[in-house]
């Protein structure tokens, strides 16, 4: 399923990302994020594939992954929750204080990108992400809660 990209006017330099018309993740400068998970667990592996797709992402630039984005996480983030290639950090789990706000009590990630990448790599990036997590075969019972319909639309690779 494609993604696109939709600004929402909440805050100028973030925008939404979009499947099947729900609201997933968002990118803004510096950082591409999905959200939308039930819980944190559904978080973590998720963001395991992202991060994966990440480093595949610089490997094909030919860029290492040289910048740590330690000296830019919040001070609330904690370190069980930042997420890493090697020992640099490259994104974090968050919950719904930082993620997209369309999803109470939801849990995602998001990845820190170079602030100049062009809005249109970055949703290349994010389509990548979403397809390879879209592919996590994991068991979702059958809800009528929004975040849990969500995370099953995302990794069903389907709009909920």
């Amino acid at each position: 399923m494609l993604l696109s990209v939709v600004l929402t006017g909440r805050n100028p330099t973030t925008r939404d990302l979009q499947a099947g018309g729900r609201t997933i993740g968002w990118i803004r400068t510096g950082s591409v994020g999905f959200d939308g998970f039930a819980d944190r667990e559904g978080a973590q592996k998720a963001s395991r594939v992202a991060v994966d797709v990440l480093e595949a992402w610089y490997a094909a630039r030919e860029q290492p992954i040289g910048q740590d984005w330690s000296a830019l996480r919040a001070d609330s983030t904690r370190d069980e929750d930042l997420l890493r290639v090697r020992d640099v950090i490259v994104g974090r789990l968050v919950s719904n204080e930082i993620a997209s706000k369309e999803h109470d009590g939801a849990h995602g990630f998001e990845l820190f990108v170079p602030p100049s990448t062009w809005l249109a790599v970055m949703l290349q990036l994010a389509q990548r992400i979403q397809i390879e997590v879209s592919q996590l075969q994991l068991a979702q019972p059958a809800t009528d809660e929004p975040g849990e319909q969500l995370e099953a639309a995302v990794l069903a690779g389907h709009g909920a």
